[in-house]
């Protein structure tokens, strides 16, 4: 599918803002075309008007292009707005941009905003019709996120572990299918201790030095002292798809489609938890 995707040099993806700033509207960068139409949602429920939203196809990218804008950004009609996921960077250390025109999320990915209570009741009503306040107390969600962070939160440690020691196996593009029996659908303990164990495995026939077993110790001691809410710091695509397969057991549904699932969700959340994105468009567009 995403061959389909045009591909836009640096310079015509800057281009972009001169021409639909000649429209009086702002480009907004991010860095994953499956997030534009969740942005686009989300513009609209914040009621922030005129901007226009590109993918650049991954975080690197995204730097490298926001490199390039701030040697002139003058040159543009209208400021441009750099959108990252936060993913592990504070969490491990790395350095963040620190720039009026580029800007953080405060969760790992724009997905984690989509996992909220309300969506969640309104998709089980539309479903089931039993009335919002029951589709409420259905889906129990603070006791399914206590589930899902006793599931999940060793694999999370180790995530942090791989990519501090930059150990090359697959961790957060994993989809949590690699974590869920195939009948139930729910989290295998068993699976999630096997890929645990595939890793060990792993770095052990590596010949690598670095204890990994010290690095999850200090990225758990981390994690715990930091006080994070865990679903807001687990990687959003697969913190999404557990959502996900949550709503179709309450249901008894089939799975829905990904696209409509993720649209349905992205305009019905609360949208209250990304002002932070309208006021720095809005401090953008007061200095221009």
């Amino acid at each position: 599918m995403d061959d389909l995707i045009p591909k836009y040099s640096d310079e015509a993806q800057l281009n972009l803002a001169i021409f639909y700033g000649s429209y009086d509207e702002m480009m907004v960068y991010i860095e994953d075309v499956n997030g534009v139409n969740i942005y686009e949602a989300i513009f609209e429920k914040l009621e922030v008007q005129k901007v226009k939203v590109h993918p650049t196809e991954g975080k690197p990218n995204l730097i490298n292009l926001y490199g390039k804008y701030k040697m002139n950004p003058s040159s543009f009609p209208n400021p441009c707005l750099f959108i990252a996921d936060k993913d592990f960077d504070d969490i491990l250390g790395k350095k963040l941009i620190v720039d009026q025109n580029f800007l953080y999320l405060e969760r790992y990915s724009i997905e984690n905003y989509l996992i909220c209570e309300k969506a969640g009741s309104f998709y089980l009503n539309g479903r089931l019709q039993v009335g919002r306040t029951e589709c409420v107390n259905k889906l129990s969600f603070s006791s399914w996120k206590r589930e899902i962070e006793d599931n999940l939160k060793k694999i999370l440690y180790l995530f942090l572990a791989i990519q501090k020691l930059q150990i090359p196996v697959v961790n957060t593009k994993l989809k949590v299918k690699r974590f869920l029996d195939e009948k139930t659908h729910q989290l295998d303990r068993r699976k999630i201790s096997s890929y645990v164990n595939e890793v060990y495995k792993f770095y052990k026939q590596s010949g690598l030095t670095i204890g990994l077993k010290k690095t999850f110790k200090e990225m758990k001691i981390c994690v715990e002292q930091g006080e994070f809410d865990f679903i807001f710091i687990y990687p959003g695509k697969q913190i999404l798809e557990a959502f996900q397969m949550h709503l179709i057991k309450l249901t008894g549904g089939p799975l829905p489609n990904n696209m409509d699932f993720i649209n349905f969700l992205a305009t019905n959340i609360n949208v209250n938890e990304l002002n932070f994105i309208k006021e720095r468009v809005t401090q953008l567009r007061s200095v221009s």
